[in-house]
């Protein structure tokens, strides 16, 4: 006999009590202390996270069978995004210049421009 599946239902208001539990060992328990960290409170923290992720999918109108595991994904995502945010920001250059072992080395055409 197939094992009947959990019905998609619409994102809830605030996880229940059981699922902040479920999420929080989720979040301690994890490889990556990027996510580790998330456990903070205040802004960017589990509850801003959390409230983010209902209320996106409430306004896409998307309906989930698994709550938490949504919202795990939703942090994975975020870190994911974070990190490839803070590469984007830097300057290439910056980058070929650490890559060559250039980094502390200043080019003589800056100082050229400068004296000039």
């Amino acid at each position: 006999m197939a094992r009947k599946r959990k019905p998609e239902t619409p994102p809830p208001e605030c996880l229940t009590a059981a699922e902040k539990k479920r999420l929080g060992k989720w979040v301690r328990g994890h490889d990556d202390p990027q996510i580790r960290v998330l456990i903070k409170k205040g802004p960017g923290g589990i509850a801003d996270l959390v409230e983010e992720c209902l209320n996106w999918h409430r306004a896409e109108d998307r309906w989930r069978r698994d709550w938490v595991a949504t919202c795990e994904n939703w942090m994975k995502k975020h870190v994911r995004w974070k990190v490839e945010r803070r590469q984007e920001e830097r300057p290439q250059h910056d980058l070929d210049k650490r890559e060559s072992g250039m980094a502390s080395v200043t080019h003589i055409s800056d100082v050229m421009k400068r004296i000039s």
